[in-house]
């Protein structure tokens, strides 16, 4: 019994050594900084290149680092928040000088820290710097094909940054995007500290009114497989010192989405993505989309005076249409004739992804079980359907069928006989090879496509080429 147990202690502890001896180490270090300054001294150079030692001119070697501004309370929040960026930026800089590759390394921003002493704020004049790294698995021969095959990767390099705002949680502030929207945010709709209060938000802003943009960040007009027309989607997110803040659900964002074509049963949608990266469009109750120049809604007057929750709902009403008629005559009155006619949508913040949409209603007879035979592998194969007379994106999802070898993509219910463009994209070779296939719903599509390869910073560039028209300016007139 005693050899037995001498044995397991000894098999245990080789397992212990060996996932030590191939597991992932990590390493931090903190490089300072002299007052009101970003540039890297002498002494910070020689820190970071001790550090980052072990993984200069390694081959099979994979490797992360994480750089973290921080910066003094001297001054005022928006200064320091950009000294504290600035300082990142630079040590980056710097590591891409001795060699490391900038997609490897990850910057975040923490601010301004408290605090009570000098030596303290010193302190706080830094950037934090983690290394995690271990030797490159995958470099065995028994191992599948490289990350660089994955399409994941190459849509995100390609999607555009979002743009950034400083905000004040103690004012109203009118966003106005790159092409045109125009966002209200009401004072104090955030929750936030009452020592916080005076600390700027950051809120990050992406606009989708082009397929392209839509197809790079895999969105769809779905909402629980049932297809969906939109008027523009937006990405918004609000961070405070580095860590993202959650709104006021009875806050309501006003939003003006331009266009020139206005469907009348426009609804306001929510989404979240699933682990597998899929967006699900839900329907918000509690928002409203109204056409630009229809906002008089009314409530009977005699059904207000023998109903309590009817008044309150006409006085909220007549609050949030008079807060979106304002918006309409404030800011950037160029930016509106971009699209004579618009949407205003009033909204709570419930999630990051925000939707302007009208349902289809159709008759389920009328409607056609969009599936498609593939013979590519999901993992560097996308495939889209873009609607002609409709301004709708779907995107095939894989389906298990047993009694077929072949795989099946599943894009959801499509009107029989509308016009469409299956639009196929696969990653391999660092090159991206795009076809395209115009059908009619209902009708067979070819298992084989002629790609057409294009380099990957070429990708976007196509895309736009194929889908020709951003959203707001497809079946104008109609």
């Amino acid at each position: 019994m005693n050899h037995f147990f001498k044995t397991l202690t000894l098999l245990v502890w080789a397992g212990i050594s060996v996932s030590l001896a191939q597991g992932v180490q990590t390493q931090k270090i903190a490089v300072y900084f002299a007052y009101k300054d970003a540039s890297v001294s002498n002494r910070a150079q020689a820190q970071l290149r001790q550090f980052v030692q072990p993984i200069l001119n390694q081959k099979n070697i994979q490797y992360r680092l994480t750089l973290t501004g921080v910066a003094d309370s001297v001054g005022t929040n928006a200064n320091n928040y950009d000294l504290a960026k600035q300082r990142a930026h630079q040590v980056q800089s710097y590591l891409t000088k001795l060699g490391l590759d900038s997609a490897h390394i990850t910057l975040d921003v923490l601010g301004e820290l408290p605090a009570n002493s000098a030596q303290e704020h010193s302190k706080n004049r830094r950037v934090e710097v983690i290394l995690s790294w271990g030797f490159n698995k995958a470099s065995t021969p028994t191992q599948p094909t490289n990350a660089e095959d994955d399409i994941s990767d190459l849509f995100i390099k390609l999607q555009s940054p979002p743009q950034v705002f400083r905000i004040d949680n103690t004012k109203d502030t009118i966003l106005v995007g790159k092409k045109g929207t125009k966002i209200l945010i009401k004072a104090h709709s955030f929750y936030v500290k009452k020592y916080q209060q005076s600390q700027p938000i950051v809120i990050h802003l992406k606009e989708y009114y082009a397929y392209s943009d839509m197809i790079l960040a895999n969105l769809t007009t779905t909402s629980n497989h049932r297809l969906l027309e939109t008027g523009g989607m937006l990405y918004i997110k609000a961070t405070q010192n580095g860590k993202e803040i959650r709104p006021h659900p009875r806050k309501n964002l006003i939003i003006r989405f331009p266009a020139n074509r206005v469907l009348p049963n426009m609804r306001a949608y929510y989404g979240f993505r699933d682990k597998k990266e899929h967006i699900n469009w839900r329907l918000n109750k509690r928002g409203w989309v109204s056409p630009q120049g229809a906002l008089d809604e009314r409530i009977c007057w005699l059904l207000r005076v023998f109903s309590r929750k009817l008044r309150k709902r006409h006085r909220k009403l007549r609050k949030e249409r008079s807060e979106a008629a304002n918006l309409l005559a404030k800011k950037a009155a160029g930016l509106m004739e971009q699209g004579k006619n618009a949407y205003i949508m009033s909204t709570p913040w419930l999630s990051n992804y925000i939707n302007c949409d009208a349902p289809l209603r159709m008759r389920r007879r009328m409607l056609n079980n969009m599936q498609v035979k593939t013979n590519y592998s999901t993992k560097n194969t996308r495939y889209f359907i873009m609607l002609s007379d409709r301004i709708s994106l779907l995107r095939g999802y894989a389906i298990h069928k047993p009694q077929h070898h072949q795989q099946w993509l599943r894009f959801g219910l499509l009107p029989r006989g509308d016009a469409a463009t299956l639009i196929v994209i696969r990653y391999l070779n660092k090159k991206a090879w795009i076809a395209t296939h115009a059908f009619k719903v209902g009708k067979k599509i070819p298992l084989k496509f002629s790609f057409i390869p294009y380099k990957s910073q070429d990708t976007k560039k196509a895309l736009e080429e194929i889908t020709q028209k951003p959203l707001s300016l497809r079946n104008a007139g109609k």
